[in-house]
């Protein structure tokens, strides 16, 4: 993986265990023999930075409407009829930025998304750790984590002890194997933190396409676009593919860089998927 992400520009460090520990304030347990180091990466507050865009949408112009279930999309006119539980909606175009749901509103795109659960938890504050964001493969579908400013860490993954891996799972609420087997991942990565309280368990649905890359494009000739499937990496891929489909919206036309994201490549055809 450093080979690659140097080979791609970016920068990225290997180091061994003792090279890692100096990263850390806590003893890392003794499966951990290194690390790949990202040193541009960065975290940020994703619920914050979405208030933040939605506050500056308002500040100029936008309509925000939370509530009302979109039933289906049609033609009408040289526009968009969106019909919803609390009456219909006219419009000369629609973004569709639905993700795990994109396949509900968009039939066509069923078996391009699929909804995968994935579950987190948040511990009690603890004594700075570390101020990177982190990520270990004790399961063959990862954990991740990074601990916030008030101490408190927050860790998920470990889909893979799940039955089907979660995959197809719409249910919000965390399922009790998985959560165990986070307990057990933290520990074994930090065993200082054995006893440590844990404040809050949740689950969350993403969207996963068969590529793991997102799709993102035009349905059929309607003025209808879309972006989803972004399979747990939706913070690196939201904001450019927001501003191509914003443009696509506006031109009629959509960017050159979304040819990378279109629905009919290769790797999305039946016979290539990954093992979610």
């Amino acid at each position: 993986m450093v080979e690659q992400l140097r080979a791609d520009g970016f920068a990225a460090e290997l180091l061994d265990r003792n090279a890692t520990q100096e990263f850390v304030a806590a003893p890392l347990g003794p499966e951990v023999v290194g690390a790949k180091l990202n040193p541009t990466a960065a975290t940020l507050h994703s619920t914050r930075l979405v208030h933040g865009l939605l506050a500056a949408a308002l500040r100029r112009g936008a309509q925000l409407c939370a509530g009302p279930r979109v039933i289906s999309l049609a033609a009408h006119g040289s526009g968009v009829r969106i019909s919803t539980d609390r009456g219909p909606i006219d419009t000369p175009v629609v973004l569709v930025a639905a993700n795990a749901w994109l396949g509900d509103c968009l039939p066509a795109l069923q078996d391009l998304v699929t909804p995968v659960r994935g579950q987190a938890l948040c511990t009690a504050p603890v004594p700075p750790l570390l101020n990177h964001g982190f990520g270990v493969a004790f399961t063959p579908t990862g954990e991740y984590g990074q601990q916030r400013p008030d101490g408190r860490i927050i860790f998920g993954g470990c889909r893979a002890v799940a039955a089907e891996r979660d995959v197809g799972v719409r249910e919000l609420s965390p399922e009790t194997g998985v959560q165990t087997a986070l307990d057990s991942a933290l520990r074994r990565l930090f065993p200082s933190l054995a006893n440590i309280p844990i404040e809050r368990r949740w689950a969350g649905t993403m969207g996963f396409s068969p590529d793991y890359l997102p799709i993102a494009g035009q349905l059929a000739d309607l003025p209808i676009w879309y972006a989803g499937g972004f399979s747990g990496h939706g913070m690196p891929f939201a904001a450019p593919l927001a501003r191509a489909l914003a443009a696509a919206a506006l031109g009629d036309v959509a960017p050159p860089e979304m040819a990378h994201f279109r629905p009919d490549r290769p790797s999305l055809r039946r016979g290539s998927e990954r093992h979610v």
